[in-house]
């Protein structure tokens, strides 16, 4: 599972706009991804930008799957 994959899944799984924090707290509860450094917000915040509406990034993603709603927060489309 990628970071994308498990922000999408606990944005789906509670529905409503969560914080980067709220998002990286479900992916470590939920285990859903293992990540390899000490900046993991930093890898969450970067992962939704990537993919998000309304949000800016160096290398936007085609697909977008999240809307960012507010300056840290983030829900799935």
């Amino acid at each position: 599972m990628t970071v994308k994959e498990a922000a999408l899944e606990v944005l789906r799984a509670v529905g409503r706009p969560l914080s980067v924090a709220e998002i990286l707290a479900g992916i470590e509860a939920g285990n859903l991804f293992q990540f390899s450094t000490s900046g993991k917000r930093g890898v969450v915040l970067a992962a939704l930008k990537r993919h998000a509406e309304n949000a800016h990034s160096c290398a936007p993603a085609k697909e977008k799957v999240f809307r960012q709603v507010g300056e840290d927060r983030f829900e799935a489309l």
